[in-house]
């Protein structure tokens, strides 16, 4: 993935991936965290994935290679995210989780890290998480805050409704 912010060691090798299926009314998600010849120099401690207010622990289950933390909450040293933390990871420097879930796949972002290198945080992050614009990757069921074009065209647009509506009404 393109858009991805990361600290050193990561900063030239991060890479993440991911893959989603539906079967039915399920959807299989699939996430591979890698580096230069898919071993990352550092192993990942654990990765966020946003997730929407109402998001529950109950809405995935099938979890494979880590174990799903107490959850969803917000993470205040994200930025106030609301996430899912996946934790104990089978396989930390060639990261593959999995897991099945009702909730169909969004745009969202991800927040990963492994402690400290030369006293600065080893993380990575999808661009979108920072500047609420860029890169983001599927995520299931999220809510992403639309930034402020959208949100004047939005207005625009239910004015503009508005006028046409009130103008059949007066004819």
């Amino acid at each position: 993935m393109d858009g991805v912010i990361a600290t050193a060691p990561w900063s030239s090798n991060f890479k993440i991936s991911w893959d989603v299926e539906q079967s039915g009314n399920i959807f299989n998600y699939k996430y591979t965290i890698s580096g230069i010849d898919n071993n990352l120099s550092r192993d990942v401690s654990y990765l966020v994935l946003q997730v929407s207010d109402n998001f529950t622990k109950g809405d995935i289950f099938n979890i494979k290679n880590a174990v799903l933390a107490d959850g969803p909450k917000f993470f205040k040293e994200i930025g106030g995210l609301m996430g899912i933390k996946f934790e104990d990871i089978v396989n930390p420097s060639n990261l593959i989780i999995e897991f099945d879930s009702y909730r169909s796949p969004m745009w969202g972002s991800f927040y990963t890290k492994d402690g400290k290198f030369k006293g600065v945080d080893v993380k990575a992050f999808n661009s979108g998480l920072e500047f609420n614009t860029g890169s983001f990757i599927a995520v299931p069921d999220t809510t992403v805050v639309p930034n402020t074009n959208t949100i004047i065209l939005m207005i625009a647009g239910l004015f503009f409704i508005s006028v046409i509506g009130l103008r059949k009404c007066t004819n």
